[in-house]
């Protein structure tokens, strides 16, 4: 069977982010080779974590191609705020009603053991550690609604009951309230801060650096290379058709997170693309060390200046539609700088700060929350993999779930229970509807109403 979406490909051009000074180049000219064992489509963190486990720890003596549509890491890799923020308590009421408490647990170990898992590669590689520039850091969750600050509490109390949480995280999660949440976090709106351990990265030197790592290794990596069909073969080797022709694998895999739909269809409903802003604000002093996210706004000091992630068009509907299930990152709204300037009033600190430069990115949205990872058996897909629908949590997931996945590839076999249940790709899971669009027209109505009344 063969598919394939044209709408959802890669723009040719995007807004690359001024304020990375250093473009990986890397790549191999020429033809593409007849064959490989295994061909990766998408060179971003999942891609590029996929390919560094599998070259670097598992499968060194495989031939491993990956294809890029643009240059390398160009993609909301190469603009996120790099801030590793694991979910911990969000959403922790409603998966513990979901799932039950030992699910809900595992989530949330899953997301620590993910964070153990970078201290040990970057450990192990000084230059991966030097690139990575690993910064510890206390994050604030901040509230500038009634709405999400019930659910905040609600979420932070079931969290804390949760046994199969360790005693030593917990105390590590604190909530602050009064005018000692507003003073720490520099926001005068909220009723209490959130408060827990997470770090940061410079993610696109990580990335590229683990990429380089890879590419060192052996693997082929082909830039500028838009993949346009894959197609399985009766003989179950699959074809996969590119702008520079056709070459043929053993195994597939799909990091292609918000273009996943270019590809497989069959997530049409799972996976939607949603663009949002990084914007990099020069101001003298932040107001604290601290990171910082209120609401889909997340604000992350570096060293000389702050880096600003907004997805606030969401929450806010605020251009929603224009922002929704689009794929094209080579332009900046004007409704969204102007939100993004707006937004960065509610912190003390950042009411007089501008934005220097902005770019665009595509993120991935699932209508769960997780991410999608493992074999695509179930779809009929024998042989073929995906790991993509980051949800904004890249860091804090994805590095785990690539190294579980790599051990799958390289060994044919079942993905390992270290990954949650959630995480993974069954035909109930897929039949899900569009819950994020759904629930975004379901608040839109009733804003209708309320001001109409």
């Amino acid at each position: 069977m063969s598919f394939g979406n044209h709408y959802y490909f890669p723009v040719s051009t995007t807004s690359f982010p001024k304020w990375i000074d250093r473009i990986m180049t890397s790549n191999i000219n020429g033809s593409l080779p007849q064959s490989a064992n295994v061909v990766v489509i998408g060179s971003g963190f999942a891609g590029t974590a996929v390919s560094y486990y599998l070259q670097n720890e598992i499968a060194g003596d495989q031939s491993i191609v990956m294809l890029e549509a643009r240059a390398a890491v160009s993609g909301a890799t190469s603009r996120n705020s790099g801030l590793i923020k694991p979910e911990y308590h969000r959403n922790h009421g409603e998966y513990v009603d979901k799932f039950g408490s030992k699910v809900a647990g595992q989530l949330v170990n899953f997301e620590v053991d993910n964070m153990k898992e970078l201290a040990r590669i970057l450990t192990l590689d000084s230059d991966l550690n030097e690139k990575a520039d690993f910064q510890e850091r206390i994050h604030l969750d901040a509230y500038s609604n009634p709405r999400s600050s019930e659910t905040a509490i609600n979420d932070f109390y079931a969290f804390m009951e949760n046994e199969e949480v360790s005693v030593d995280l917990k105390r590590k999660v604190q909530i602050l309230f009064g005018d000692l949440a507003k003073q720490l976090s520099n926001v005068p709106t909220t009723p209490f801060v959130i408060h827990y351990p997470n770090g940061s990265v410079n993610s696109y030197d990580f990335v590229t650096a683990m990429l380089t790592r890879a590419i060192q290794k052996g693997l082929a990596l082909y830039t500028n290379t838009l993949v346009e069909e894959v197609q399985q073969l009766d003989s179950g080797v699959w074809k996969v058709s590119t702008s520079r022709g056709e070459l043929f694998a053993d195994k597939v895999v799909f990091t292609t997170n918000a273009y996943t739909q270019g590809l497989l269809p069959e997530f049409s409903k799972s996976i939607i693309p949603i663009r949002g802003v990084s914007s990099q604000v020069n101001v003298r002093n932040t107001g604290n060390e601290h990171s910082l996210s209120i609401g889909s706004d997340i604000y992350v000091p570096q060293s000389k200046n702050l880096l600003y992630s907004s997805l606030g068009e969401l929450e806010k509907q605020t251009n929603f539609m224009a922002n929704y299930n689009t794929v094209d990152d080579s332009t900046v709204s004007s409704q969204s700088l102007e939100y993004l300037q707006k937004n960065l009033g509610k912190v003390n600190s950042l009411a007089t700060a501008t934005a220097t430069s902005s770019s665009s990115g595509i993120m991935a949205y699932t209508d769960d929350h997780f991410p999608y990872v493992g074999q695509l058996s179930e779809l009929g897909k024998l042989n073929a993999y995906i790991l993509a629908g980051c949800n904004c949590s890249g860091l804090s997931r994805m590095l785990l779930c690539a190294k579980e996945l790599a051990k799958s590839v390289a060994l044919g076999s079942e993905l390992s229970d270290r990954v949650p249940a959630p995480y993974k790709v069954t035909r109930e899971r897929m039949g899900l509807v569009d819950k994020l669009m759904q629930s975004v027209l379901n608040e839109r109505e009733i804003r209708e109403t309320r001001a109409r009344l």
